[in-house]
């Protein structure tokens, strides 16, 4: 592994943990529950989030405006 690896294999934000998790589910296809407890999510909770993200209610990268 690679320094640096540890950013995605230990997400330190809420939002980079969502998305490492949705991540693994949806594009690795990891199952869900393994998935879930990885990022320390109960598979109920990661079914939830990707049932958000697929209804266009997840938003990972908001771009924030100053003032």
């Amino acid at each position: 592994m690679r320094p640096g690896a540890e950013y995605f294999l230990e997400p330190s934000t809420p939002a980079q943990r969502r998305y490492e998790a949705l991540r693994a589910y949806l594009v690795e296809g990891t199952p869900t529950a393994s998935a879930a407890a990885r990022f320390g999510y109960s598979t109920a909770t990661l079914q939830q989030l990707a049932a958000e993200l697929r209804a266009g209610r997840t938003d990972f990268f908001r771009s924030s405006k100053p003032g």
